[in-house]
């Protein structure tokens, strides 16, 4: 199993839905803004899996961009409202090929980015509106590297009983 694959297959879904988002002189993008590991195991603990011994997934957080483009400001309002309403109602993003060890889901939440309002902010440049949500999500990756794991014997213990 590719594991390592679930970045990019967590973009690919977030482009298919926001693809079927169709609004004539709007331009729908997706970026992943940063990506960066945020937390490291240290405890030494180890997960089993199929008789060997790994250690735990690192923990990384994406954020990932919609940008909405246009001259066409009414269009333009109408696709951003459609996309925050998609990943309103439908958050989480389906992992099953790519899940990590230790995961008792197959799906992973995408969060939206609360901010205040920038009052300064000009989302207007040389005749292009430019507007996107921004969402995060936390994801892990497996190491590769397998040791060796021997399960204990199961011996039935035997004892006298002094009265």
């Amino acid at each position: 199993m590719e594991q390592w694959k679930i970045i990019s297959e967590i973009y690919k879904q977030i482009a298919t839905r926001t693809g079927a988002i169709v609004y004539p002189d709007v331009k729908i993008t997706v970026n992943i803004n940063d990506i960066c590991q945020c937390m490291i195991d240290k405890s030494g603990q180890r997960i089993i899996v199929d008789e060997k011994q790994y250690e735990q997934p690192a923990v990384y957080e994406m954020s990932v961009e919609i940008l909405f483009e246009g001259n066409n400001i009414d269009m333009l309002l109408q696709a951003y409202g459609e996309a925050a309403v998609l990943f309103k109602d439908n958050p989480e993003i389906d992992i099953v090929k790519y899940n990590w060890h230790g995961s008792s889901t197959d799906k992973i939440y995408l969060e939206p980015v609360i901010r205040h309002v920038d009052h300064g902010n000009v989302n207007y440049c040389e005749g292009v509106y430019r507007y996107s949500l921004i969402y995060k999500t936390e994801f892990s990756l497996n190491s590769q590297k397998a040791y060796g794991f021997k399960r204990v014997e199961k011996r039935d213990i035997y004892g006298v009983v002094k009265k």
